[in-house]
């Protein structure tokens, strides 16, 4: 009975001991746990933002569109930072196309700017724009590269063109040997008309394509 006694008494003092030993190192939650998630500061790797080479992507047409989060008092700034930048390149390279600043609230501010810019200069431009929004407490909350292969559509275009001329060609030249009472005249005409209705339409749609593959369009939404 006594033996019994003696090994509860062992077991309580080391089960006590283990207790006190695992609370004195228990320090508390970590800095990096309590802290709200509010208020983490933006980290350079986390705001870094990735892009497409041209080199890499010939005949794509890309589209570039950014959001991003920073204090109400810096939006303005980083918006106007933004928009030096790219006078600085020079209306060659890139253009100011939009423009907004809007106060939603007492607190909270909306705010947008729409760029175009030389295909070669856009990738860097997106990353050197997400690195004032990092130095300015801010992150890069979105980002999406849509890319269209214009390029291709362009050759396509130019194939379908080559053919159509060389029909309507042959429609001129039945037309030109034809008597002016011939009663299949009016049909050759109609479709000499058609054709040539499809012709205007493939050059507008090249001259379309081209203007996208020289312009990069490139949009900022800012919010607080």
């Amino acid at each position: 009975m006594r033996l019994a006694h003696l090994a509860a008494a062992v077991a309580f003092v080391f089960v006590a001991g283990c207790s006190r030993q695992e609370a004195s190192d228990y320090s508390g939650p970590s800095e990096e746990m309590s802290r709200p998630k509010a208020q983490y500061e933006p980290n350079a790797d986390r705001a870094a933002a990735p892009g497409v080479d041209v080199t890499a992507a010939p005949g794509v047409a890309f589209n570039y569109r950014y959001a991003f989060r920073l204090p109400s008092a810096q939006i303005s700034a980083v918006q106007e930072a933004h928009a030096q930048a790219c006078e600085k390149l020079g209306l060659d390279r890139c253009r100011i196309t939009g423009m907004r600043y809007r106060l939603v609230n007492q607190e909270d501010i909306e705010a947008m700017l729409a760029l175009r810019l030389e295909p070669a200069v856009a990738r860097n431009f997106g990353k050197q724009a997400t690195d004032v929004v990092a130095k300015s407490d801010g992150m890069l909350v979105d980002l999406e590269i849509s890319g269209e292969d214009v390029g291709s559509q362009i050759k396509a275009a130019t194939r379908s063109e080559t053919q159509i001329r060389a029909d309507l060609a042959e429609v001129e030249r039945q037309l030109a040997a034809m008597r002016a009472n011939d009663p299949r005249r009016g049909e050759l005409v109609a479709r000499a008309e058609e054709l040539r209705r499809d012709l205007r339409s493939l050059t507008e749609s090249k001259v379309q394509g081209e203007e996208r593959l020289e312009g990069t369009p490139m949009v900022f939404h800012y919010g607080s």
